[in-house]
């Protein structure tokens, strides 16, 4: 199954609803929506239960474009592009004490990874109106 990790930027200061700042979710429509526009700075990573490594989507609110083949390319800053396999940097790192944003059950493999379900209503409901947007 693939997921989809999205590392939000800071709470705004107006933004009084529970806020879960990594949410970890199932359907690719839903991940873009919650990482934002570009000035939200978030970032996004696709991986699979499998446990292989988690290719870069979006980094600090830019779009990453692979084209027709997946390649690494370095970035400003020292990153590089691609599939990130090291698991003691982000997206693994991230994965402990994120937010199961998906209708699906949570799967074994990320629950052993840290990955929590939400237990606020707010949550709850805001999750069934991803899903819902997203499906049409």
């Amino acid at each position: 199954m693939f997921f989809f990790v999205v590392k939000r930027c800071l709470r705004p200061s107006y933004h009084k609803a529970p806020y879960h700042p990594v949410i970890v979710c199932t359907r690719k429509s839903v991940a873009k929506w919650e990482a934002g526009w570009t000035g939200d700075r978030a970032s996004v990573w696709e991986g699979q239960t499998d446990g292989s490594g988690m290719l870069l989507c979006r980094i600090d609110g830019l779009e990453v474009d692979y084209g027709h083949i997946v390649r690494a390319c370095p970035l400003p800053g020292g990153r590089t592009t691609g599939f990130v396999h090291d698991r003691e940097e982000e997206p693994w790192t991230l994965l402990c004490g994120a937010t199961w944003w998906s209708t699906r059950p949570l799967p074994t493999y990320l629950r052993e990874r840290g990955v929590a379900l939400p237990m606020d209503e707010f949550s709850l409901a805001r999750i069934e109106e991803d899903y819902r947007r997203s499906a049409t």
